[in-house]
């Protein structure tokens, strides 16, 4: 929590926070639109090595874990508290850098720009429009690319709250939280959210609409993409390296280096693992619930019958409250625990299970309609149906598992490692006595730097690391693995 006695808790009013916050993450948006339309022209133009060499270099950032950037930087930021726009420019910077790959994919897989041949016709009616039906139509064609990336990183940046507090940036996150604990009521913090939530629907609203509206016109237009110059692609690789740099690589090495003995110290406490467990079961199993549950929705939604009915119906309602963020998420779960029918689970795990479950559930159905539109879908039919005969069993299991099961173990393991490295909901709603070492670090790096609290952080990283690396490195045994793990 962010402390009082840092910066007090009303030397700024919430409604200066919020509008910090709302112009702070139109000028972020404003500012990744331009760089993830470059760098989608510099994927379709780039060889198949260099362009999964760059979204690789694109997600490290993204799931880099927010304790991390935010603990290496904290001293600095704290150190800028005088100076309000170095500190809000550095916090806004990291979140920059961190979502070009949610950009990115926005661009990648919302319609793209008009076709030639509709360009042509427009331009054959020239003479007898003057020009209106091609400028409309070019207007329309880039807000169609434009807006929904420019709603989903605005709503991204403005719901932010684990690196806004361990930065010491005031938002109206952070606000909520600070004041929620100086004694005001659940109730009171909800109601004051109505603005900000509002605020989130209108950009949310915006995006479904283009959205929609661009599917029924979709068509493959990679090649349709111009090239970039060579200065410009130097640009873009440098903004990525910087991206990856600056959110991972900076933190890590820091982290590393003053860690010393203190994984020797941390690793000899008998609560260590404990912390660990508890934080590998939150992930596990609220990232897998979310993983099924969101393959049942996205394949049941776009089939016939009552199971179809009763997924468009219950669809809406688990995905949408994680639109949200994890802390309107946590404070909706909490006010609905406070209620007397359901106040005997309140010092329980369900709580935050349930909080981060609505959370994961949005990014599972993301993750899992990006993986199916990643490859050929003939190729994944051939892949089910193939025979496995004797003489060549190894190889048709081998290719099962790169084009059905794989992309699903990848899902599963990327929402299992969001779980498990998000914050926001175990601090809100954990129950005493059963500490997760997310909340354990989140609470000791407020209190300074020291090998004790790298220590903890570094092996907090490298466990999920390591437990993906057992999982991934046993791949053959998975590839006999039965089909309806990856069922459409």
């Amino acid at each position: 929590m962010l402390g009082v006695a840092q910066r007090g808790v009303f030397e700024v009013t919430y409604v200066e926070s919020l509008l910090w916050t709302l112009f702070g993450a139109l000028l972020v948006a404003a500012c990744d639109v331009p760089i993830c339309l470059g760098i989608e022209r510099l994927l379709a133009r780039s060889s198949r090595r260099n362009r999964q060499l760059l979204w690789c270099l694109l997600f490290i950032p993204l799931f880099t874990p927010t304790l991390l950037t935010g603990y290496a930087y904290a001293n600095f930021s704290l150190s800028l508290i005088r100076h309000t726009l170095m500190s809000r420019g550095l916090y806004l910077l990291l979140l920059g850098f961190k979502f070009l790959a949610v950009g990115t994919l926005t661009l990648v897989y919302t319609p793209p720009p008009a076709s030639p041949s509709s360009l042509h016709a427009a331009q054959l009616l020239l003479p007898q429009s003057g020009g209106e039906i091609l400028w409309s139509l070019r207007i329309r064609s880039f807000l169609r690319r434009v807006v929904p990336c420019f709603a989903i990183l605005f709503v991204l940046v403005f719901q932010e709250f684990e690196l806004s507090s361990i930065m010491v940036t005031d938002t109206w996150t952070v606000r909520l939280f600070d004041e929620q604990a100086l004694g005001v009521t659940v109730a009171e913090s909800l109601r004051r959210a109505v603005v900000p939530v509002l605020i989130q629907i209108g950009f949310l609203t915006l995006c479904y609409s283009q959205m929609r509206w661009g599917t029924r016109l979709r068509e493959n237009a990679t090649q349709l993409l111009k090239p970039l110059n060579f200065g410009s692609r130097t640009i873009l690789w440098i903004t990525v390296l910087a991206a990856v740099l600056l959110v991972t690589l900076f933190p890590f090495f820091f982290v590393s280096r003053s860690a010393g003995t203190g994984i020797l110290t941390v690793l000899k406490q008998k609560h260590t693992a404990s912390q660990l467990l508890v934080a590998v079961g939150y992930g596990l199993s609220t990232g897998l619930a979310a993983f099924f549950c969101a393959r049942w929705l996205t394949s049941n939604s776009l089939s016939d019958g009552k199971t179809a009915h009763l997924a468009k119906w219950l669809a809406p309602l688990l995905v949408i409250p994680g639109l949200f963020g994890s802390f309107l998420v946590s404070l909706s779960v909490q006010s609905l625990f406070q209620l007397d029918p359901l106040l005997f689970a309140y010092n329980s795990v369900i709580p935050a299970a349930i909080a981060l479950f609505l959370f994961l559930l949005p990014r599972a159905v993301v993750v899992l309609l990006a993986m199916q539109q990643a490859g050929p879908q003939e190729h994944l039919h051939l892949a089910r149906i193939l025979p496995a005969e004797h003489s060549t069993k190894g190889a048709v299991h081998e290719l099962q598992w790169r084009l059905l099961h794989q992309p699903a173990w990848l899902a599963a393991a990327i929402l299992c490692l969001w779980g498990y490295f998000e914050l926001t909901p175990l601090a809100i709603l954990a129950p005493p006595g059963i500490n997760s070492i997310m909340v354990q670090l989140y609470n000791q790096v407020h209190f300074g730097r020291g090998v004790i609290v790298s220590g903890l952080l570094l092996i907090s990283v490298l466990v999920p690391m390591i437990i993906l690396l057992v999982v991934f490195g046993g791949r053959k045994l998975f590839a006999v693995m039965p089909s309806w793990f990856m069922r459409r």
